[in-house]
């Protein structure tokens, strides 16, 4: 049987794999809106700029994520372990669900 403390390391390095990801494509998506000549219309800058504002709230979460398992590596308390396990499943969707609008919306 894999031991819980294995599945929290797991977690915690899939939960801070994902906020890098999402970190660098959220600098891809502004340097490509400020790169656009300037007579592109505003419409299409402002949506490159608004997927990347969209990605801070997929990063804020991985990073929570992160910072439960790295918590309950020192105090093993229920509520932190309901979160970490929970909460990934939560962060693994809404992170699909962030790439599928973000590349809808470019």
């Amino acid at each position: 049987m894999i031991e819980t403390k294995d599945i929290a390391l797991a977690v915690f390095g899939g939960s801070v794999g994902l906020a890098s990801v999402l970190v660098v494509f959220i600098g891809f998506l502004v340097a490509h809106a400020e790169a656009l000549p300037s007579t592109t219309p505003d419409k299409i800058q402002t949506r490159y700029k608004k997927a990347a504002k969209w990605g801070l709230a997929p990063t804020a979460a991985a990073v929570l994520e992160a910072l439960a398992c790295y918590g309950w590596f020192f105090c093993q308390h229920p509520a932190l372990l309901y979160f970490w396990s929970v909460g990934f499943v939560v962060l693994a969707v809404g992170f699909l669900i962030y790439a599928i609008v973000a590349i809808a919306m470019i």
